[in-house]
C-alpha cells in the first residue's frame, strides 16, 4: 500500500478481527498493508476501542480571535444588502461592539472563510 494512503475503516476492522487468528506477516500479505500499519491499528483499537481517528476540523489550527456570534455579525452585515461594505468600516463597527482592537486582516480572513470575495474600489475621473 502506498505511503500516506488512508486505510478504510472496514479494512482496519478486518485487521482487528484477523489479528486473533493470524500473525502480522500473514495479515500483511492478505490485506496488502504494512506490518507497521497493522501495529498502529491494533494499538489504537486497544487504547480507544476505535480503529480510526476522528478529526475535529473546528479545533484544528490556530485559535480564532472572533466568536461565532461576531463572525455571524460580520457576515450578516455584508449580506444585509449594504452594497459598499468597506473593511475599515466593518473593523470599526466590530471594535465598537467587542470593545477590543481587531485588525482589517482578521475581518478580511473571516469574510474569505465565509466565501466572500473582494470588490476593489475604483476612482472614476470624469
Amino acid at each position: 500500500m502506498p505511503r500516506g494512503k488512508k486505510i478504510s475503516e472496514d479494512l482496519a476492522w478486518t485487521v482487528v478481527r484477523m489479528r486473533s487468528d493470524l500473525d502480522e506477516q500473514t495479515i500483511s500479505q492478505y490485506a496488502g498493508i504494512s506490518i507497521r500499519s497493522i501495529r498502529t491499528i491494533i494499538s489504537r483499537w486497544r487504547k480507544t476501542g476505535k480503529v480510526v481517528t476522528e478529526i475535529h476540523f473546528e479545533t484544528r489550527g490556530r485559535h480564532r480571535q472572533l466568536t461565532a456570534e461576531e463572525v455571524s455579525f460580520i457576515h450578516g452585515k455584508v449580506l444585509r444588502g449594504e452594497e459598499n461594505s468597506y473593511l475599515d468600516e466593518l473593523k470599526d463597527e466590530m471594535e465598537a461592539i467587542c470593545g477590543w482592537e481587531i485588525s482589517m486582516a482578521t475581518v478580511w480572513r473571516t469574510l474569505q472563510r465565509g466565501g466572500f470575495t473582494l470588490k476593489k474600489v475604483q476612482i472614476l475621473l470624469n
